[in-house]
């Protein structure tokens, strides 16, 4: 007997009277309902998931240049707990990254140029702070405290490498684990000026980095082991009035997913590898109804949740979109507006 499969939504909203609730999408029916799981949290910017799928990590803004993390506890089938929280002198947390391991999370700070390190305990909370990197001054002769603006980082898929995207300098800088526990600067790049790099994704096999760039609206690929970027593409038919926002690759390493918040729509570029080489085979462009900020392809990428943000006349909202064996995105099958809802974390489950 086919086990039933669905999938738990977790849905933020950046409005002071925001909130974190839960949505639940049943793929054999095609329904979506609200699970009642539900905390009022304002100003919710970003949701890391745990790979155990046990804890929601969130990032909100507060007024007065602060900011709280949450670590939440989602086991409870009936109610949503927050187990600790940590309070940040800053008003924009840019990212939240957990490793595989599932024991180290990574907060960008975009106004500060500060990359953060806190190490995760076994019960879910936010532990002690491991590591405070200034991003700061790193260019000679740039010395301004507004030179660096953290937009993410990444951790590759052994946790071996994180990949930081700093939109300040136009710079992308991989950093590795010394032996003594502190992070380095392995490599960086200068990448063209203006270009904005905002999010990256690793290639499963850790090779190939994509980069998305949102001022110039491009996805770049870097090639790890030679440290050179090797291709640049538009990320979309029109430049000046799109702003690329989200990237993953596909979990066998045959396409990646570019959001595109302008051209408002989700590009598909298939890739494949001869004799060492990056090859593009294929690009087309799955339209959105608004601007996607987030998208996740969950654990068996048979469905594409993306979740649109508000802006001008644009619909903010939940979009999901079939995937067939080969990854060819086939239909939206559904669409749903959340006013205000910027953040999203998909937990697939099996019954």
């Amino acid at each position: 007997m086919q086990k039933r499969r669905q999938y738990r939504i977790f849905v933020g909203s950046i409005k002071s009277e925001g909130y974190l609730e839960e949505w639940i999408y049943d793929s054999d029916n095609n329904v979506l309902i609200k699970s009642g799981r539900r905390l009022c949290l304002p100003g919710i910017y970003f949701l890391a998931l745990s790979p155990d799928g046990r804890y929601l990590y969130c990032a909100a803004r507060q007024e007065k240049d602060m900011a709280i993390l949450y670590a939440i506890d989602i086991t409870d089938s009936t109610s949503l707990h927050i187990i600790n929280c940590i309070y940040l002198q800053t008003s924009n947390i840019s990212h939240l990254q957990i490793n595989q391991a599932g024991t180290r999370l990574l907060i960008t700070l975009f106004d500060n140029g500060i990359l953060l390190e806190y190490m995760l305990c076994q019960d879910g909370s936010i532990g002690e702070l491991k590591e405070s990197c200034d991003f700061t001054g790193l260019i000679p002769g740039e010395n301004s405290k507004n030179t660096s603006h953290l937009h993410s980082a990444f951790f590759s898929p052994d946790d071996s490498l994180i990949a930081v995207c700093d939109m300040g300098t136009n710079r992308l800088n991989i950093l590795e684990t010394e032996k003594n526990g502190k992070l380095k600067i392995a490599c960086s790049w200068n990448v063209e000026p203006s270009a904005g790099p905002r999010h990256t994704a690793f290639s499963p096999d850790g090779k190939w980095l994509g980069v998305a760039m949102e001022k110039s609206s491009e996805l770049v690929i870097m090639n790890l082991k030679e440290k050179k970027h090797i291709m640049r593409i538009p990320a979309a038919p029109i430049n000046d009035e799109n702003l690329p926002a989200d990237i993953k690759f596909s979990h066998d390493g045959k396409r990646i997913y570019l959001s595109n918040r302008g051209f408002d729509s989700i590009g598909i570029f298939s890739i494949r590898t001869e004799d060492n080489e990056l090859i593009l085979s294929d690009l087309k462009h799955i339209k959105t109804k608004g601007w996607p900020r987030v998208i996740d392809l969950g654990k068996n990428e048979q469905y594409l949740f993306v979740m649109n943000e508000s802006y001008k006349d644009n619909w903010s909202g939940l979009e999901i979109f079939r995937v067939d064996e080969t990854g060819n995105v086939l239909e939206k099958v559904m669409f749903h507006e959340m006013p205000m809802a910027t953040a999203m974390a998909v937990k697939e489950e099996e019954e």
